[in-house]
């Protein structure tokens, strides 16, 4: 299995962007899509988001040497494909360059801005068909060989994205010795996640997976009430810099006062592909956890079940009823009144070590939600120090660390 990036030359647009071009829908319509309605259409005014401007002057257009229905009228050919940017010359776009905003040239400045939102390049993957898939469908080799979720199926039918051979084929055909398939793996939808520029960790990174070291005190994902300062705006900011598609889909998440490794998938397939391997031996998360007490056992599997708590939204509890959990811990060092351990996690449910612990009377310190006491740190003493995990592309073992920050290396010290 073998992957590569592809060329597009035709952005896709937002469904407002068509009926706008096709005279079906008005600027004013545009708030929230990439316009801000309240403010003067300039530049600088615009709510960006990692998009491809276009100077389009639609109404003062006849000024320029084209008239604003023959603006549309190309405009409608370049983004169904029957017009390159070439042919745009003089009417805002610069040919012979990649179409970039600085590569865009400005006829009337501060007038109007046409707006969409870059994807990025669809990914290409490439298998060879061996013995033990002669005569298999598709559809099936798609799901049971390389693993794609009926989902991204449905989306490879609607847009055609399977080769045979260099020949378009349906997903109920057969497969012979020796045939090489293409998967087209169009660029996952635009996100509403603002990029924003902060500072990030990068431990690993590649074309299809980004590892980063999340500091304590930071969320991974935006919520309606907090919707920036996360480690999504972050990675998106990032994404941005480096003209890679805006999606984030993190495969392993952290809580916001926890620390350390967060895997991080660039598209649907890798995210789908990790997300099999989660809870498997090929997918391994070790944690350094810092708790109350002297643990006696020198290592430990807690197998208790877990569900949320019926009084309190956010806390977790120990129940027959609850869904299966499972860690494993091992002493690794006794302080004067704690104990450092490390754990693996079987499972991944929400809060598992914090709860697993304070259930069997070890409550991590600084954990004031599960018993723990804050009077040496002001947030929970757990760290994820180590990921291994199977590359779904390569299929090569990826083994990752990140060190423990400043609070916890205190406590050692203390």
């Amino acid at each position: 299995l073998s992957s590569r990036r592809s060329r597009v030359q035709v952005p896709s647009v937002p469904p407002f962007m068509r009926k706008w071009l096709s005279g079906r829908a008005s600027p004013c319509q545009g708030e929230g899509r990439g316009f801000e309605s309240r403010l003067p259409l300039q530049l600088k005014n615009l709510k960006w988001n990692c998009g491809v401007v276009v100077n389009m002057p639609a109404c003062q257009a006849g000024d320029r040497g084209f008239k604003s229905r023959q603006f549309r009228h190309f405009m409608r050919k370049w983004l169904s494909g029957r017009a390159s940017p070439c042919q745009g010359e003089g009417r805002g776009f610069e040919p012979r360059l990649p179409l970039q905003l600085e590569n865009i040239r400005m006829i009337i400045p501060g007038v109007f801005f046409l707006y969409f939102q870059h994807r990025g390049e669809p990914m290409e993957l490439t298998h060879r068909v061996a013995n033990d898939s002669v005569g298999h469908t598709v559809e099936s080799l798609l799901h049971n060989k390389l693993g794609f979720s009926r989902s991204m199926i449905r989306k490879l039918k609607r847009h055609a994205g399977v080769e045979i051979n260099g020949q378009r084929v349906h997903l109920n055909q057969r497969v012979q010795l020796g045939d090489v398939i293409h998967i087209n793996i169009k660029p996952s939808e635009a996100t509403d996640i603002t990029p924003q520029p902060m500072e990030i960790d990068i431990i690993y990174e590649d074309e299809h997976l980004l590892v980063t070291n999340k500091p304590p005190g930071m969320l991974v994902h935006p919520l309606k009430h907090e919707p920036c300062n996360t480690l999504a705006n972050a990675v998106l900011y990032h994404y941005q810099q480096q003209k890679q598609p805006l999606c984030f889909k993190p495969v392993s998440r952290l809580d916001r006062d926890t620390s350390g490794l967060v895997v991080i998938a660039k598209n649907a397939y890798v995210g789908y592909q990790l997300a099999q391997q989660l809870h498997t031996n090929k997918f391994v998360r070790q944690y350094t956890a810092v708790v109350q007490g002297r643990v006696r056992q020198p290592r430990g599997v807690i197998a208790l079940p877990i569900t949320r708590c019926p009084d309190n939204k956010i806390k977790q509890m120990v129940s027959m009823d609850g869904r299966h959990a499972v860690s494993h811990y091992q002493v690794e060092q006794h302080l004067k009144d704690n104990t450092v351990v490390k754990v693996r996690l079987q499972t991944g449910r929400t809060h598992q070590i914090r709860v697993h612990m304070s259930f069997i009377g070890y409550p991590l310190l600084g954990d004031n939600l599960y018993g723990g006491q804050r009077n040496t740190i002001n947030r929970q003493a757990l760290h994820c120090h180590y990921v291994m995990l199977t590359h779904p592309i390569n299929k090569e073992p990826l083994q990752l660390t990140a060190p423990l920050p400043m609070d916890m290396q205190q406590l050692l010290i203390g």
